[in-house]
């Protein structure tokens, strides 16, 4: 499924019951290998084709969508946005792909490691290192020194791009 395993860098992730990952990229595009170790986690899968219209902010690799309660007004191309709906448990290994968003749920008190690959293409590693290396650091400059307007700025430009592909296939 993937080449280039970074075994020496295993991540472990800890949440209590109620828990909630917001929807997110990870910032080095790597393709993701997560273990429930202990508990129950619902992950929610996205196409990073979808991301303009998840209302990806800007300079990151967020958005403020609750997939859990869409608002369609504020968020209309939502309706556009197809996902996959996995429940892991104890010994269950899911493959998240480079790129792809994702959301996790806290079910039951959990812990799950993660190993990650290298993106599969240079494009996405370079992508990823720009994340890492620049746009992270660019991002933050600009919210130290615009505050809350920078944020409006992100908000106003994600849904430009959303709504230029209302009711376009994607």
């Amino acid at each position: 499924i993937a080449d280039y395993v970074v075994r020496q860098l295993p991540l472990a992730f800890f949440g209590g019951k109620g828990a909630v990952t917001r929807i997110h990229q990870d910032m080095d595009m790597s393709n993701v290998f997560l273990t429930e170790a202990v508990g129950r986690k619902r992950v929610v899968l996205f196409d990073p084709k979808y991301s303009r219209l998840l209302y990806r902010y800007p300079f990151g690799v967020h958005t403020s969508v609750d997939i859990n309660h869409p608002d369609y007004d504020r968020f209309p191309a939502l309706a556009q946005v197809r996902g996959y709906d996995f429940e892991i448990e104890a010994g269950d290994t899911l493959f998240m792909p480079s790129g792809y968003w994702h959301h996790i749920e806290y079910l039951e008190a959990s812990i799950g490691v993660s190993v990650r690959s290298l993106a599969p293409t240079v494009k996405m590693r370079l992508q990823g290192l720009a994340n890492v290396g620049v746009l992270t650091h660019l991002d933050e400059l600009f919210r130290w020194s615009m505050g809350q307007k920078w944020f409006d700025i992100k908000k106003r430009i994600a849904h430009k791009r959303a709504d230029s592909l209302l009711n376009v296939e994607v």
